[in-house]
């Protein structure tokens, strides 16, 4: 990517009796839910839900000008790719 691209990120955010619970949590902290799909299989998928400062510590080396904004059901965070 070239520097100074701006990247926007939006996912949900965990939201107690809106949201799919937590089903595991591995050694590493990394959380886990399990989804069903319309046909009935089931499958565990990662789910982590960053707050402002573990997202900020991830994009340290690459990222300027980061906004973290937490909605009710949602959070976004964008970004400038720093130069290299």
């Amino acid at each position: 990517m070239q520097a100074d691209a701006l990247v926007v990120y939006l996912d949900n955010r965990y939201v107690e009796g809106s949201s799919s619970p937590f089903t595991r949590v591995d050694a590493r902290g990394n959380t886990y839910q399990t989804r069903t799909l319309d046909d009935g299989s089931h499958y565990e998928v990662l789910k982590n839900i960053p707050d402002a400062s573990e997202l900020a510590d991830a994009l340290r080396d690459s990222a300027r000008s980061l906004e973290f904004v937490e909605l009710e059901y949602f959070w976004y965070a964008s970004y400038r790719l720093a130069g290299r």
